[in-house]
């Protein structure tokens, strides 16, 4: 607590965490504090603990060096966010209420699909017959994760525009903690 401006190890490896798992209340955890009870407590434990300015520094640090390193940018994250936070259900539809190929998919609507996957299905019929079916499955991103990864493009971008430029560093998630304790 005396270490002002100073990170800790478990401080450090919170802001790792923080931005590689995008959660603070569980990042605080993993991290290695204490375990206060309730998931409200330790929520809050895990703002007061991401408010500290020398962490938020280094969480501002490695998201810059992250979002490098993969080759994405804070406008991209924000327009994809936003993109996909304005689509609409319905653009994927024709208006007899079958689902458009993906090739004439509007942009919003694209944006949005996490998934699709077309299966040919055989039916048969009391009559002995067999028909032949396409299923068309769409799988869509969250609106309101879209909307969440917009906000907090959002916060990163305003950080970032008074920030330095940082030296990008090989930030692979399966050497996290042995970097930080090591």
């Amino acid at each position: 607590m005396g270490n002002r401006g100073r990170l800790t190890k478990r401080e450090e490896l919170f802001a790792w965490l923080c931005v590689v798992r995008g959660n603070a209340t569980r990042a605080r955890l993993d991290a290695g504090f204490a375990d206060l009870g309730s998931a409200e407590t330790n929520a809050h434990e895990a703002y007061r603990l991401g408010q500290k300015p020398h962490i938020r520094e280094k969480v501002s640090q490695i998201s810059d060096q992250y979002l490098t390193q993969l080759g994405v940018s804070f406008e991209q994250l924000l327009l994809e966010a936003v993109s996909i936070s304005r689509s609409n259900l319905r653009d994927g539809f024709d208006p007899s209420g079958n689902l458009l190929p993906p090739q004439e998919w509007p942009a919003d609507f694209a944006r949005a699909v996490q998934g699709y996957r077309e299966r040919v299905v055989k039916v048969s019929t009391k009559k002995r017959t067999t028909t032949t079916v396409v299923m068309r499955e769409v799988k869509l991103h969250g609106k309101w994760q879209a909307l969440e990864r917009m906000i907090e493009a959002a916060a990163i971008a305003r950080r970032a525009a008074g920030g330095k430029q940082r030296q990008v560093e090989d930030l692979r998630t399966e050497d996290l903690e042995a970097r930080i304790r090591g």
